[in-house]
């Protein structure tokens, strides 16, 4: 293998890189199954289907999770008790504190911790192996962009739900450019029932 640029502690980028691009489709279908009950328990009596993160996108992010160390969700929801249940070390961030509620009340009835669900401004600004950006939504998510790929450890990965709208997709690739980074589609793995898909950028 190449030579890779890391210091000790860090993901080598291109291991990273090679992870995110190449996951494997039964790897897929064993998080997608484990997560299926809860899905389906979250969008009868959380959120609906078309609101919530979808099963597909929830899955790849799960088969991330496995080997990540650290993560952050920007928008909480059904992503926060994935992230919970394959990484050791979660923070979910959201801009309403009525939603963080009730993630934190599903959280709980899967026992699984309620730390590290906070507000925005509440949120200490770190990095992480693993982000996903699912961020409020029109120009509120558009605006902070750039902040969640600030957030991306080195070696580490940010997936950004609904890339199949353009103006969000525009504005992710112009942070994306900013931050060094670049962005790559994960349609094939992400893409549901309602057209909806995610994007990935590695640091």
């Amino acid at each position: 293998m190449a030579e890779v640029d890391a210091r000790p502690g860090e993901r080598p980028r291109l291991v990273a890189e090679a992870t995110v691009k190449t996951i494997p489709v039964d790897g897929i279908a064993e998080v997608r199954a484990e997560l299926l009950e809860p899905y389906l328990f979250y969008t009868t009596y959380v959120s609906m289907a078309q609101m919530a993160i979808s099963l597909e996108t929830a899955s790849y992010i799960g088969f991330l999770a496995r080997t990540a160390q650290s993560a952050v969700d920007f928008g909480s929801g059904f992503t926060s008790y994935v992230l919970r249940r394959y990484c050791p070390d979660v923070w979910s961030v959201d801009d309403d504190p009525e939603w963080l509620e009730r993630t934190q009340t599903f959280l709980h009835g899967r026992d699984l911790s309620t730390e590290q669900c906070v507000l925005m401004d509440d949120y200490p600004s770190g990095q992480h192996d693993l982000v996903v950006y699912d961020y409020a939504g029109g120009d509120v998510r558009n605006a902070s962009y750039g902040f969640a790929f600030s957030q991306v450890a080195s070696g580490g990965t940010i997936i950004l739900d609904d890339m199949q709208w353009d103006a969000h997709a525009d504005h992710a690739r112009s942070a994306a450019a900013e931050h060094g980074m670049e962005l790559f589609s994960c349609k094939s793995w992400t893409l549901d029932e309602f057209g909806r898909y995610a994007d990935a950028a590695i640091r």
